[in-house]
């Protein structure tokens, strides 16, 4: 890692922070959504009463 001058710290943390949260939106948004169900509702635990509707 380089060094950084402690004035410079929150500007290199913000942008260390944008270039994390760019990563993970490309992640999220290439992966394909099948289902946008969530999972309790897909595979209900056994032994759990699921109401039907």
């Amino acid at each position: 890692m380089k060094t950084i001058k402690l004035k410079d710290w929150g500007k290199e943390a913000e942008k260390a922070i944008e270039d994390i949260k760019d990563k993970k939106l490309k992640e999220i948004q290439s992966k394909p959504s099948t289902n946008n169900d969530s999972p309790s509702l897909r595979n209900p635990l056994p032994g759990r009463k699921v109401p039907k509707r």
